[in-house]
């Protein structure tokens, strides 16, 4: 079975340190001004004009401060503003280019589909023999070939000129 303590056993075990406070000293004059300030009406009556004027001089300071942080939202929004139609501006610009890419691949591949046709043909006039007049057999595909190679160019020049306007954004 277990022994039980008494009492008295455990006091002697564990003996309880008791901790004292220590306030610092006091000067003679600090004990009389303390006994003023004690005095809960006296104390009111300094304190309060001193309270109002602090709490005057945040107001002002949060109505300020209330002022800047809308000057800066204000700022803010119409940083957003510009920027958000500087990249409309630029989305539109690229969309526009990449149309343009696009349209001028697809001129490109006629043109490389209408050259060998125009092969084709020729061939087929040597296996029969007939070479004869060729300008006016191929005037037709000639001006076509001509009128998409210009306006290749033209698309190559626009391309060229919005791909510049495009690096300087």
């Amino acid at each position: 079975m277990a022994k039980t303590n008494t009492g008295g056993q455990a006091a002697r075990r564990s003996p309880k340190k008791t901790s004292r406070k220590r306030t610092a000293s006091r000067k003679p004059s600090e004990k009389k001004q303390s006994a003023v300030n004690a005095s809960p009406l006296l104390a009111e009556k300094h304190e309060q004009p001193l309270a109002d004027a602090a709490m005057e001089k945040t107001r002002q300071q949060l109505h300020k401060l209330t002022e800047k942080l809308h000057e800066a939202a204000e700022k803010s929004i119409h940083a957003i503003k510009e920027v958000a139609a500087d990249i409309q501006l630029y989305a539109k610009d690229t969309t526009e280019l990449t149309k343009i890419r696009i349209d001028l691949n697809h001129m490109i591949k006629e043109r490389q589909k209408l050259l060998m046709l125009i092969g084709e043909k020729l061939r087929n006039m040597h296996r029969a023999n007939k070479l004869t007049r060729i300008p006016a057999k191929f005037a037709d595909d000639f001006r076509k070939l001509d009128d998409l190679e210009d306006e290749i160019e033209e698309m190559k020049k626009t391309e060229y000129a919005l791909a510049e306007e495009i690096k300087t954004v």
